[in-house]
């Protein structure tokens, strides 16, 4: 292979260990990074994000973007697409409530 190849293999492990804004969680593990493309030393991808991520969204794009770059010199662009997840919400505590997020309060 050549020095100036990518490859999506090679893309899917620069953004392996991205983390996801709202849950800091890995966004590919969690099924949100699809769509990776490359064409020559360009790549696109689009990033799935949720509700609470979507105030953040051109920060996070770029910030995708830059890490790609960062981990890959010889790409020479980087599209980074926003789209809607939806992540629904996980059983909390011992009744199985549905949350997506806890608010402590006191006096």
């Amino acid at each position: 292979m050549a020095a100036s190849t990518v490859s999506v293999a090679d893309v899917l492990g620069a953004v392996a260990d991205y983390a996801d804004p709202e849950t800091g969680c890995g966004a590919l593990q969690q099924g949100q990074i699809w769509d990776v493309k490359v064409e020559g030393t360009h790549v696109s991808l689009t990033l799935g994000l949720t509700s609470y991520s979507a105030p953040l969204a051109a920060e996070t794009r770029d910030h995708l973007a830059d890490r790609i770059r960062g981990r890959l010199p010889q790409v020479s662009g980087v599209t980074v697409q926003a789209a809607p997840f939806s992540r629904p919400p996980k059983p909390l505590g011992d009744i199985g409530l549905t949350v997506k997020s806890v608010i402590a309060v006191g006096s």
